[in-house]
């Protein structure tokens, strides 16, 4: 993973050695977010992320006297003046099993393709067409056994994913160190109009109408890596009414977990709060209003909704 670096001075009172390492910390991911928490600002004076060059610095005051070496990554430099939000806008959170704390959403990314059976049941063949990323919005996911069926659609289909929950930020991840950034893992279903889909696709169009509309993401709590570990095999299923639709296994991943986290962060930083479905075996199919669905990752987790 790389990490230019730059010095800048900050002027002011000093900052407690604890609060410039907790800087030193935020970089890999987010640096505002931990900055507002660092309580390093009197209240009276102007905060924002200032950058210099490519390289991207904090300016914590008007009047700090302190040059501290932090750590950044070159492409999230941008200016943006910290201001009160006009109205607050809480993230959506998922829960964590066994704690009181919930894991809030920043970014859905999605991989599509990534078993070579349901490729193909798609039409496509994974020998020539490799597996491909693309995001929902983080207020696609939805909890409870309750799940609201979409508008715009007469053909909507399940896939069941295991989903990543990345509790680390990272950019240029090598796969070696990939697993370093997960926090856990849960179960997660992608909900597709495939009729959108279809259109979209025989137009040329992206993906959005069909993946990523609200509630397009029914998950389970996640469950810490610490616990259960990082699953490289394991059934994974899903079952509408009782009956099986989709059944596979996680060992037939084109991409396995260290990988997809590699690939997307050749592209995207990652950062705390961004979760990943990792793809859907084959048996998509079509459901309807009343369906029940059940949905499990072996060793990982299961969840149960029913289409309301």
């Amino acid at each position: 993973m790389g990490a230019p670096s730059a010095e800048f001075e900050l002027r002011g009172a000093s900052a407690p050695s604890v609060e410039i390492n907790r800087l030193r910390r935020a970089m890999s991911h987010d640096p505002v977010l931990e900055v507002r928490t660092a309580g390093l600002w009197p209240a009276s004076e102007p905060r924002c992320r200032a950058t210099a060059g490519h390289r991207p610095a904090i300016l914590l005051s008007a009047t700090l006297h302190t040059a501290i070496h932090i750590p950044f990554p070159p492409r999230t430099g941008y200016a943006r003046p910290m201001t009160q939000l006009i109205f607050p806008l809480a993230p959506p959170t998922v829960p964590i099993d066994g704690e009181t704390r919930a894991f809030p959403v920043r970014r859905i990314y999605c991989v599509g393709r990534n078993y070579a059976a349901h490729a193909r049941e798609m039409g496509a063949d994974p020998a020539a067409e490799p597996p491909f990323f693309f995001m929902k919005p983080a207020d696609a996911v939805v909890l409870g056994n309750r799940v609201p069926y979409p508008p715009d659609t007469d053909n909507l289909h399940h896939e069941v994913e295991l989903v990543i929950a990345i509790g680390r930020g990272g950019w240029d991840v090598a796969y070696e160190q990939a697993l370093d950034l997960v926090y856990g893992y849960a179960v997660g279903v992608d909900l597709t109009k495939r009729d959108r889909q279809n259109d979209a696709k025989a137009k040329g169009q992206p993906w959005e109408r069909a993946k990523s509309f609200e509630a397009s993401a029914p998950i389970s709590p996640i469950f810490p890596a610490e616990r259960i570990g990082h699953p490289k095999s394991g059934a994974i299923a899903l079952a509408v009414n009782g009956e099986t639709r989709q059944s596979g296994d996680l060992a037939d991943l084109i991409l396995p977990v260290p990988a997809i986290i590699a690939r997307i962060s050749e592209v995207w930083t990652l950062a705390p709060g961004d979760l990943i479905f990792t793809g859907t075996p084959e048996g998509v199919s079509r459901i309807t209003r009343g369906d029940h669905i059940t949905a499990q990752v072996e060793g990982v987790a299961r969840i149960d909704f029913e289409m309301s």
